[in-house]
């Protein structure tokens, strides 16, 4: 959120825009409070994976999709994933255990190719006696948004309403 929001109040400088983005970021920040908030009283707990092509992968607090927990206030189900810029790489066992009442699933093979969707990856026993899966908790995120394009005014507000939405399940 402090790189989102300097990118943009140098770009308002830019632009002599200040004052509009401002507001925009104001009204973000506004946003993700009332998120963080509505997620911290859920006491649900999160996971957030990417599937690349048949592979998946977490991303925890410290990682480039750590905004889900520190910003966003999903509780996360593992503190101690490990921080890589790949994230680190999970099995259906550690899923399983770990069991979190949200799975957050980022499907990279539709940006970068590939022949194995998010969606076929998860759909197996293990998978599916979690309690993600149970309660129909396995929110498959927009993975342009997340991927390509995160750090922007739309961006930004879009990935809180995704979550926002997800956590009325």
């Amino acid at each position: 959120m402090n790189s989102f929001k300097n990118n943009m109040e140098v770009l308002g400088q830019i632009f002599d825009k200040e004052d509009i983005l401002a507001e925009h970021i104001d009204k973000i920040e506004e946003r993700i409070k009332e998120l963080n908030e509505e997620a911290q009283s859920s006491g649900k707990t999160g996971l957030f994976i990417m599937a690349n092509d048949g592979n998946l992968s977490a991303y925890g607090l410290g990682s480039r999709f750590g905004i889900l927990h520190k910003e966003f206030g999903v509780e996360a189900v593992d503190n101690n994933i490990d921080s890589s810029t790949h994230g680190q790489k999970i099995s259906f066992e550690y899923i399983m255990e770990k069991d979190p009442d949200y799975i957050f699933v980022m499907d990279r093979a539709l940006i970068a190719g590939g022949d194995i969707s998010a969606k076929q990856v998860m759909d197996n026993d293990l998978i599916k006696s979690t309690k993600a899966y149970e309660n129909d908790r396995i929110i498959y995120l927009d993975a342009h948004i997340w991927y390509v394009s995160s750090g922007g005014l739309d961006s930004t507000l879009k990935m809180v309403e995704e979550i926002q939405a997800a956590l009325e399940k």
